[in-house]
């Protein structure tokens, strides 16, 4: 195995989705965002042929699923299991929460270690002012 080139563990973040339901003003401009087609995404197998090499080449410790919004890309439990299958170790999401609370127990089966959630604000008027409507 080859480590990355300063010899600390590589991790990777990967961006499944362009999608999300918030419209936070950051990253969600009023006049609306163009959106990838989904066959222009890159495939679960076309992911998880890039972990195994990462992993194998430089030893690949951790992989964070990002977006947008990851838990708007369809069946992504699927994604996370091929991922474990991979060996991975360090399997995180990070989510708005907004669909967290319905897909948490597949998530955990199909092997997610972590997650992280992304807020701006703990006070719900201002979180759904930032975020465009969303429901703290």
């Amino acid at each position: 195995m080859t480590m990355a080139p300063d010899n600390r563990a590589l991790s990777l973040r990967v961006s499944v989705t362009d999608r999300c339901s918030l419209r936070c003003a950051y990253c969600a401009p009023g006049a609306g965002v163009v959106k990838a087609a989904e066959k222009e995404m890159l495939s679960f197998e076309a992911i998880a042929s890039f972990v195994r090499l990462l992993k194998a080449r430089f030893g690949l410790a951790e992989v964070r699923l990002t977006g947008g919004e990851p838990l708007l890309r369809p069946r992504i439990e699927r994604l996370v299991a091929m991922l474990k299958n991979e060996g991975v170790t360090g399997l995180a999401l990070t989510t708005s929460g907004q669909q967290l609370a319905a897909r948490a127990g597949a998530l955990k089966r199909a092997g997610l270690e972590r997650v992280n959630i992304s807020l701006d604000s703990l006070n719900p008027n201002t979180f759904a002012e930032l975020s465009g409507g969303g429901d703290l």
